[in-house]
């Protein structure tokens, strides 16, 4: 049960749901940034956002939690041979997924020419409860443009959780999977 000032109710039912509703009387802003870091350069990072799989934005995650990150940022100044890659650090600063544009096999478009980028990175399940950081990387071949953390977040324990799926060690297996779309 959620109670406001003064004793109202204002939702009443499973723990989840409850916790759900509090969540989001919030707003919606959800996790993210708007970063404008590396504004005077060719390259620009605009944003960094933790989104739910179908786009809408997150505003806490717990353990087990499908989510993807979502990157945006302008190429200014058609720069060749520009890549970017999105990371997650945990809190040691173990490097536990790293994926970039160049790793793709199949890209159906680069990001030389000048316009809008958007990177979306699936980011595999389950993460451990703890803190993380993401960061990005803008570049070209003898040019960084950026390459530092940019947005932390971190996992809460899910509500049905032993002490054991809390405390417990967590290897990643798999990597993310990134998709890139360019704005017209």
């Amino acid at each position: 049960m959620w109670h406001r000032h003064r004793g109202i109710v204002v939702d009443d039912g499973p723990t989840d749901q409850v916790v759900s509703a509090y969540q989001e009387s919030f707003g919606s802003a959800g996790i993210g940034a708007h970063v404008g870091r590396a504004a005077d350069g060719p390259v620009q990072l605009d944003s960094v956002r933790l989104v739910a799989p179908d786009g809408s934005a997150l505003q806490q995650l717990r353990r087990g939690d499908p989510f993807e990150i979502e990157v945006c940022f302008t190429n200014r100044d058609s720069v060749m041979g520009l890549d970017a890659a999105i990371y997650v650090e945990d809190s040691r600063g173990l490097r536990i997924v790293d994926e970039a544009v160049s790793d793709l096999l199949h890209l159906e478009t680069d990001l030389t020419a000048a316009g809008e980028y958007r990177l979306m990175l699936d980011v595999p399940a389950p993460l451990a409860v703890k803190e993380y950081v993401v960061g990005v990387w803008l570049g070209a071949s003898c040019d960084v443009f950026l390459d530092e953390p940019v947005l932390r977040f971190e996992i809460q324990p899910a509500l049905e959780d032993r002490r054991e799926h809390v405390t417990r060690s967590r290897v990643l297996h798999g990597t993310g999977r990134l998709r890139l779309t360019m704005s017209p």
